[in-house]
């Protein structure tokens, strides 16, 4: 009887033990497929966006984190969202590269068909003149020669205008600031432009308060912000017109405004006339020689000192332009 009890209870504690064993086997399946389904997914998220090539439901994926059930504090958790904002970040400079990549390709062709065409003129008037010098009388090569000039001295302007916004883009410019009195710079500026104005038949005036003015900025640079600016007026102001540029304090700035009564810009043309290479269609003007990098340089010029350029216009009324710059009371 001992025997055969022994060996019942051996046989119970037996299978008491591999039940128990299994139980737990089983429990622990459980437990680690719980503890590791959601990394299971990460991974399968992750892998899912190497293989997409940057698709953008393939980040919506991986930034699943701001969903309730991924708000959790634990590692898991904060590994996914970190993944998520990655995923994004990628996603942003993958988008500016493909940007930059469009921009270098417009660059390029916008500079080839700039640089061709007078170029070609000037090959050709140097062609005439090479081979015609002989029948050629004093008149017609002065005018040769001048329309070449001309020809060379758009392509000096267009490689300058180049070199200068690639340098600003570049970032390699820092404004060199200083204070000095915006109302001289005006007065400078406007001087410059008077011979040009009244050979146009236009009323140049520069308004500008009695107090100096004082500004604190580049003054290099923001005489070239004026001088863009007004040379922009010049081209799409007819003869009779009028330019007038002034000054207005403000607490802690002074704004500049440059207003003309030519023949304005056409409303969906207004988020365009500071990229590159932009030309209005709707100007009422003769053709220009112009490059379309003036506002361009313009409004990065004003985006180094922090300022913001704005623009209102009327078909057949006018243009005006405005910024401002920091006064004495902001420094």
């Amino acid at each position: 009887a001992s025997s055969v009890r022994g060996s019942y209870v051996q046989k119970l504690s037996l299978g008491a033990i591999t039940a128990i064993a299994l139980a737990a086997f089983l429990v622990g399946l459980l437990v680690f497929g719980l503890l590791t389904r959601r990394l299971t997914r990460l991974t399968r998220d992750v892998q899912q966006f190497t293989d997409s090539g940057f698709d953008p439901q393939a980040i919506q994926a991986l930034d699943s984190a701001q969903q309730a059930g991924d708000l959790r504090g634990d590692e898991i958790g904060r590994l996914r969202h970190a993944f998520g904002r990655m995923a994004a970040k990628i996603q942003e400079q993958f988008e500016g590269l493909q940007e930059t990549d469009r921009l270098r390709r417009e660059l390029v062709s916008n500079v080839s068909h700039d640089l061709r065409t007078p170029l070609a003129s000037m090959h050709g008037y140097v062609e005439t003149l090479l081979l015609k010098n002989d029948s050629l009388d004093e008149a017609e090569r002065l005018h040769y020669l001048e329309i070449t000039r001309k020809h060379s001295l758009r392509l000096g302007r267009l490689i300058g205008d180049l070199f200068e916004l690639s340098k600003l883009e570049s970032a390699t410019i820092r404004p060199d600031r200083e204070w000095f009195s915006l109302a001289e710079l005006l007065q400078d500026v406007s001087q410059e432009f008077e011979l040009e104005a009244s050979n146009k038949g236009i009323r140049l005036q520069a308004e500008s308060p009695r107090e100096t003015a004082m500004v604190h900025a580049d003054i290099g640079l923001i005489q070239r912000v004026l001088e863009n600016l007004l040379r922009n007026a010049m081209k799409y102001t007819p003869h009779g017109g009028e330019i007038s540029i002034s000054l207005e304090p403000r607490p802690g700035s002074v704004a500049v405004a440059v207003a003309d009564t030519g023949c304005g810009i056409a409303k969906q043309e207004l988020d365009h006339i500071f990229d590159r290479f932009y030309r209005s269609e709707s100007a009422d003007v003769e053709p220009s020689d112009s490059a379309g990098l003036g506002l361009a340089i313009v409004k990065r010029i004003l985006d180094l000192h922090g300022s913001r350029i704005t623009v209102s216009s009327r078909l057949n009324e006018g243009t005006r332009f405005e910024f401002s710059l920091p006064a004495a009371e902001a420094a």
